[in-house]
């Protein structure tokens, strides 16, 4: 199943251009900045990340020795918006002095690791998971990874690209072995146009089966009409 093409002729090519400038603007994303956006998301929505990540900015610089020379009380003020202040303001401290302590503070030291050398450090830092770690491989160190979210685990269930209970892994694999030419921009893309369909189309609700481009090989669209026929 080519996913990547079925995605282009829905949304079209021009959507797809938009999409490929949007991923040069994820590429210069500081890495340490996109590591506080995590931590400050965890367990808490994007308004109020939003709220708290501006109100950090305002007080300090977003840099590893800014963050360390903080006192914490300020962190924790300013991520009250966002909830468990106290542990994600501890968590950034950590996170901070490891950077510094590792890499001097410049993430542009692991561009000469392998794909796996950098995942697995990435994975030792507080507030990093496989989805995380993936984001920053794909656009900041230019892997050709898929970053597995929501949409994308749901998405990929319902077409019966993996199983019920496949793990992240799993659904990595999968995503990655529809493509027929690996390279990071394209794997961005694919990426950004799926979330987009989850987002409006293959909805956790009242999923928009009617005008699905996959309906005709969705085990998900499959099973829903022999139920409805039963009725």
């Amino acid at each position: 199943m080519n996913l990547y093409r079925v995605l282009v002729e829905y949304f079209g090519r021009e959507f797809e251009r938009r999409l490929r400038k949007r991923i040069g603007y994820l590429g210069k994303d500081d890495p340490f900045k996109v590591l506080i956006r995590t931590i400050i998301s965890q367990m808490t929505n994007w308004k109020n990340t939003r709220i708290a990540l501006k109100r950090l900015e305002s007080k300090l610089e977003l840099t590893p020795l800014s963050i360390i020379k903080a006192p914490i009380e300020v962190i924790e003020d300013c991520l009250r918006p966002a909830g468990l202040y106290r542990v994600k303001a501890r968590k950034l401290k950590i996170l901070a002095k490891r950077v510094l302590e590792d890499l001097g503070g410049d993430f542009s030291k692991l561009k000469n690791k392998t794909l796996e050398e950098i995942r697995s450090y990435l994975m030792t830092l507080p507030g990093v998971g496989f989805k995380t770690a993936d984001i920053l491989l794909l656009f900041h160190y230019k892997y050709p990874i898929m970053p597995v979210d929501t949409h994308i685990s749901r998405i990929t269930r319902r077409l019966g690209l993996v199983g019920r209970s496949a793990g992240y892994e799993d659904i990595r694999r999968a995503v990655e072995s529809t493509l027929e030419e690996r390279d990071s921009d394209k794997m961005g893309v694919l990426h950004l146009m799926l979330i987009e369909f989850g987002r409006n189309v293959c909805t956790a609700r009242r999923p928009k089966c009617d005008i699905c481009p996959f309906k005709e090989v969705c085990e998900y669209y499959r099973i829903r009409s022999r139920s409805t026929r039963t009725l």
